[in-house]
């Protein structure tokens, strides 16, 4: 069975402010220290500790991770496994009687942060993914009750880029070229290109951020230890330049730049 989550945090002891994050899977981001002022259409809103970013598939995040007294640091889960099908249809009831656009901030309450850190310290215990899948709905239904849920999904099939974002990730670094990816998912090329331009999107765009996503997640892990190079070379660059010219382009500082902010 195939994963039903996938925890990341982000740490960082100098202000961040990273632009067009992308974000190809539905997830839950809550600040343990420091703040996250992130932009929400004209206005920007505060993430904190008592508040959680909730941040739908298919989208691009601009923020600013802001260090206090001690280091920033939050904690990232993304969610692999659609609500059911119960769910889904109570989250279609609930709409028809709310005018109100969803919103991509929610208080975090007692019950709700119960449930957020044992999804988290889950991923290190020895229980299988059909045991985790139920604790995620579990999780799902405290969201349906608070009329949250409908945000981190408003979308219940899987976009290609989605299914495909999800396949690239598997292995960032590996060449991936677009035959080889129709193979998998038993399209020809021209078909694959035409479904992602149908969602307004590329190919080659969908595997540079998945690459860059990478890129963050290996410099969290390393706090920036690791050579240029070889981050390029995890990162499916042969080009160091190369891969500096995309990390800027992609999210708006250099990457030396955010190692600075991790140190």
């Amino acid at each position: 069975m195939s994963r039903v989550i996938q925890t990341v945090s982000y740490k960082g002891t100098k202000k961040q402010p990273l632009h067009n994050v992308p974000m190809h899977t539905p997830a839950i981001i809550w600040v343990k220290q420091g703040q996250k002022h992130f932009k929400w259409h004209d206005q920007w809103i505060r993430f904190h500790r008592k508040n959680w970013l909730l941040a739908p598939a298919n989208q691009h995040l601009t923020f600013v991770n802001s260090p206090d007294t001690q280091a920033f640091y939050s904690q990232q889960i993304s969610f692999l496994i659609p609500p059911t099908e119960a769910m889904t249809v109570q989250m279609a009831e609930t709409a028809l009687l709310s005018n109100r656009s969803p919103q991509p901030e929610m208080i975090v309450t007692d019950e709700l942060s119960c449930l957020f850190e044992m999804l988290w310290n889950m991923q290190n215990q020895p229980i299988s993914e059909a045991v985790k899948t139920h604790f995620v709905y579990a999780f799902y239904q405290s969201l349906l009750d608070q009329n949250a849920l409908s945000t981190l999904f408003p979308n219940q099939n899987l976009t290609t880029r989605e299914k495909l974002y999800r396949y690239l990730s598997e292995s960032p670094s590996n060449p991936h070229t677009i035959e080889e990816v129709g193979r998998h998912f038993a399209v020809s090329k021209a078909t694959l290109t035409r479904r992602l331009a149908s969602e307004g999107t590329q190919y080659r765009e969908v595997l540079a951020e998945v690459r860059m996503n990478h890129a963050l997640m290996l410099l969290q892990q390393t706090q920036g230890q690791c050579t240029q190079l070889d981050l390029a070379l995890q990162c499916g660059y042969q080009s160091e330049t190369r891969f500096s010219q995309r990390f800027q382009q992609q999210f708006g500082l250099s990457p030396k730049h955010y190692i600075r902010t991790l140190r």
